[in-house]
């Protein structure tokens, strides 16, 4: 079963599905925000910066929080996040 399964799913058809939902898909996950709201990336320098090592793979140390003095809102959240990864919605 093993077997047919890795040849099915590693197969022509399956890698040129998950080649697609690579361009094609952004996966984002938010955990409960105890010390302030979420970070977003942070390219140009600025005093509150965090380093976040795990993100040089993509491109993405320097982080800071998102407008920490105003209400939060996912909708303004997600689309200032998706844009400094350099897409829109």
């Amino acid at each position: 079963f093993h077997k047919v399964l890795d040849k099915v799913l590693n197969g022509p058809t399956f890698r040129d599905l998950r080649a697609t939902d690579a361009n094609m898909y952004l996966v984002l996950t938010l955990h409960s925000f105890n010390r302030g709201h979420p970070m977003v990336p942070q390219s140009k320098p600025c005093e509150d910066a965090v380093t976040i090592a795990a993100g040089k793979r993509l491109g993405l140390v320097s982080w800071t929080r998102f407008k920490p003095h105003e209400k939060f809102h996912l909708s303004e959240y997600m689309r200032d996040f998706v844009e400094r990864l350099g897409y829109q919605l």
